[in-house]
């Protein structure tokens, strides 16, 4: 239902505003021109201050809808993509973020905005590019239908159309449309929203806010039988079906953020009794490898941790426990400890029964690598 109700906004959306851009009368702008407005870099650019806050709650709440269902050229490469998909469906694949790529486009282009160096800025923004696409590419051909069926019209003898002079555009405008419209074309056919995840400046901004989605995509792991298939039709190659992940890069982001010395991943038990407990507040660790006799869920290590060189240059040479003497030795010192817990697959094989669930688990194809 959510999505029949997605892609019915995105159609409307996308038919409208394409209209808007093509409409050489004024009528639809005096009804649908608001659907202009709603455009998160106009906005901005108009110091639109209600239309910027409706789309910011808007991704708090749902994520990313806005490029999928109010950019007509998130939309508009979700069509090609699903043409593409009658010829060969399951095509995606989860690939990771490049972000060293996606900060960079942004920065410039926020140069790019303040500087007022508009070739730069109108050939990143999202709207800008589709807006060039529609008036140079498909404007003429809808003025030359239109002075077509006004010909026809005028023969039987009706004046229900009227002839409008058609204007080109120079040779350069035409070829930065064409090579717009053929980049963004081959991207969609082959790799979905490529664009969007990768290069688009509103895309990368509302993907850090989306971040914090109180209704964002997860993934139920007790429901999950491994088959990949969400990955394969992800048309953003952002869910990871392996490690049950949507697009984590949070290690180094979670560093950074909170200034850490060390990050691990925790994972939550049914019965934290048999196992130390690791306990977050606010992503930072404030307890290790604590036992209780009581039968209560809690999170544990899971094992992966990331660690700054001078946490590995404290580890003495020889047998060391990590977990038993350098970790509770880092949080007496004062060291920032954090990290945060994970859903994916996770099996302690410390006793037989477990080793052999594993192996179970494996010949079943419910864990893969």
């Amino acid at each position: 239902m959510l999505r029949k109700i997605r892609i019915t906004a995105a159609a409307v959306f996308f038919t409208v505003i394409t209209l808007l851009l093509l409409d050489f009368t004024g009528t639809l702008h005096a009804w649908f021109g608001w659907m202009a407005k709603v455009q998160l870099l106009p906005a901005v650019l108009a110091v639109n201050a209600g239309v910027v806050a409706a789309l910011v709650l808007l991704t708090l709440l749902f994520g990313r809808v806005y490029c999928s269902v109010i950019c007509p050229l998130g939309v508009f490469q979700d069509v090609v993509s699903r043409a593409a998909a009658r010829r060969r469906k399951n095509r995606f694949r989860y690939s990771r973020a490049l972000s060293w790529l996606r900060y960079g486009i942004l920065a410039l282009f926020l140069v790019a905005l303040v500087a007022h160096f508009k070739p730069v800025s109108n050939l990143l923004a999202p709207y800008s590019a589709y807006g060039r696409i529609v008036s140079n590419l498909f404007a003429p051909l809808y003025l030359w239908g239109n002075n077509l069926l006004a010909y026809l019209a005028e023969r039987a003898g009706s004046y229900a159309f009227y002839t409008v002079d058609v204007w080109v555009k120079g040779a350069a405008t035409l070829a930065v449309a064409a090579v717009t419209f053929i980049v963004l074309a081959v991207l969609a056919w082959r790799n979905g929203r490529t664009y969007c995840n990768t290069v688009c400046p509103v895309g990368t901004i509302l993907g850090l806010v989306s971040r914090f989605a109180v209704f964002k995509p997860r993934i139920d792991t007790s429901k999950c039988n491994g088959c990949g298939l969400c990955a394969r039709n992800c048309k953003a190659s952002c869910i990871d079906a392996k490690t049950h992940r949507i697009d984590y890069s949070r290690f180094p982001k979670l560093c950074e953020e909170k200034q850490l010395d060390m990050a691990l991943v925790l994972r939550e038990v049914p019965d934290i009794t048999r196992y130390g407990e690791a306990a977050l507040t606010d992503g930072i660790l404030t307890g290790f490898n604590e036992k209780s006799a009581v039968k209560r869920p809690g999170t544990l290590n899971g094992g992966i941790s990331l660690l700054s060189k001078d946490l590995i240059q404290d580890i003495p040479a020889g047998k060391v426990s990590l977990e038993n003497e350098m970790i509770p030795k880092w949080m007496k010192e004062g060291r920032r400890l954090g990290g945060f817990v994970n859903d994916g697959y996770f099996i302690d094989i410390g006793v037989p029964e477990d080793y052999f669930r594993f192996q179970k688990d494996v010949r079943k194809g419910d864990i893969t690598w």
